[in-house]
């Protein structure tokens, strides 16, 4: 990749449309029982676990998140929709989380 197109794909609204997709694509493979879609969600989830991994307080926690999304996509080949769901539950935490405290910081 071009070292021109990497701050332009990590900035904050590429990051923010990524992980949206991201959730969207791996909530649809596990409601539909599809791995190969919960694992594209994990390409989808890289730009912002690269965003995380730039800050202090996620260093190095920000580059484990795309395992949950694999486990996640093992346990719909293994037919449990719960550990499925539940393996998202930490990204989907973080990004939430990320997106009140920006929302909180614009209004004030």
């Amino acid at each position: 990749m071009p070292d021109y197109l990497i701050p332009t794909i990590l900035s904050p609204q590429f990051v923010v449309i990524f992980l949206v997709i991201s959730g969207v694509v791996s909530g649809i493979g596990i409601t539909n029982n599809k791995a190969w879609l919960v694992l594209a969600g994990t390409i989808f989830i890289i730009p912002f676990c690269f965003y995380l991994n730039g800050t202090r307080m996620f260093y190095g926690f920000g580059l484990l998140l795309p395992i949950f999304h694999v486990a996640s996509a093992w346990a719909v080949i293994e037919e449990s929709d719960l550990w499925a769901w539940l393996f998202l539950v930490p990204t989907t935490f973080i990004g939430m989380w990320l997106l009140v405290i920006a929302l909180i910081a614009d209004f004030v």
